[in-house]
């Protein structure tokens, strides 16, 4: 007999990428009723296509399922495949795009046991460019904003992806106005990194007071459940996501004290503080030199070119950007094979 999908809400994690998100969306994932799948973004890569469609018969969901796994993470690390797609649509009324979309997130193949699903949780750094698409779409939304310490965040994206200090902080600044701009009290929960590691118990409560869901202590040793999959799977394998299988720890919070510049602190807090001390990170604004802010303005320039180039990525037509992904699948996608 089918049901309405409809029914089950959705939260979404916007952040800047290095700020907890994963580690937040692993341990979320480990309780038996939320389903939080690794990150995708086959809502914007499918949204134009899809979004004004309101007859969903058989002809459209069979297309829609292929054009699913044109998306690349999905189809590397999600563990669907079509005819299981297929009979998991069947289950389920579908009456809009989000209906459809909805149904996608509770194909993924987690790790960890599940029982009937009554929460959807979307981690997506990229999302934080895109909450009013997210609204529009889904009329039931909220958002979890996840933030950290802007020196923290550059530490982090030096070691996991040698980031350029300027890229990453110029990309934390204008992230967080994103989200600051389409905050409402009813919809957001902010919460802090630090205070995710420091007092899990109490942070995560309050997420799934959030949710309106039971909490289940027993979510934060996910890590445990990580360690007997993490060298046979292909997301949790990757070298900067090792750490996920270690329990949470404080390791992380200040480590930028010893691995900044006292150059790159400086940069950090000239630029950061007006909107840090937002947030809880008060620190005094010092003053830059030309020399300083040149060198930087230079850095912002190259940054704002990919930053651009990856938006416009997802305005191109759907069969464009589909045989690009196919491109870039036939030359990168082995590395993810077990």
């Amino acid at each position: 007999m089918k049901t309405y999908i409809k029914d089950i809400p959705i939260f979404f994690i916007v952040t800047r990428a290095r700020s907890g998100s994963t580690l937040t969306q692993i341990i979320l994932d480990a309780h038996p009723h939320v389903s939080a799948p690794l990150e995708s973004r086959l809502i914007i890569h499918l949204y134009k296509k899809y979004q004004k469609i309101t007859k969903w018969n058989d002809v459209v969901i069979d297309q829609f399922i292929k054009d699913v796994f044109t998306e690349r993470s999905y189809r590397l690390f999600w563990g669907s495949n079509p005819d299981e797609l297929k009979r998991l649509f069947n289950k389920f009324y579908i009456t809009s795009f989000a209906d459809a979309c909805k149904v996608v997130y509770i194909s993924n193949h987690s790790i960890f046991e599940k029982k009937e699903i009554k929460i959807i949780v979307d981690k997506n750094p990229f999302y934080a460019r895109y909450i009013p698409e997210l609204k529009t779409i889904f009329s039931d939304a909220k958002f979890i904003h996840l933030i950290r310490d802007p020196r923290a965040v550059v530490n982090s994206s030096k070691i996991a992806f040698k980031s350029k200090t300027a890229r990453v902080i110029f990309s934390w600044i204008k992230l967080n106005n994103y989200i600051e701009k389409e905050k409402e009290n009813n919809i957001f929960l902010t919460v802090k990194y630090e205070d995710l590691v420091k007092n899990p118990q109490t942070t995560f409560k309050l997420i799934f007071d959030f949710f309106k869901l039971d909490f289940a202590p027993e979510i934060l040793n996910a890590h445990s459940t990580i360690n007997k999959f993490i060298d046979q799977h292909n997301y949790l394998s990757i070298e900067h996501h090792r750490n996920l299988s270690n329990s949470i720890n404080l390791k992380s919070i200040d480590s930028w004290k010893e691995k900044l510049s006292e150059k790159e602190v400086k940069f950090i807090n000239y630029m950061t503080s007006y909107i840090a001390k937002k947030y809880g990170y008060d620190y005094p604004k010092p003053k830059l030199n030309e020399v300083e802010l040149k060198q930087f303005n230079h850095e912002m320039n190259s940054w704002l070119f990919h930053f651009n180039s990856v938006v416009l990525f997802y305005k191109l037509p759907f069969n464009i950007r589909k045989i690009i992904l196919q491109l870039i699948s036939l030359f990168f996608d082995k590395r993810y094979e077990k």
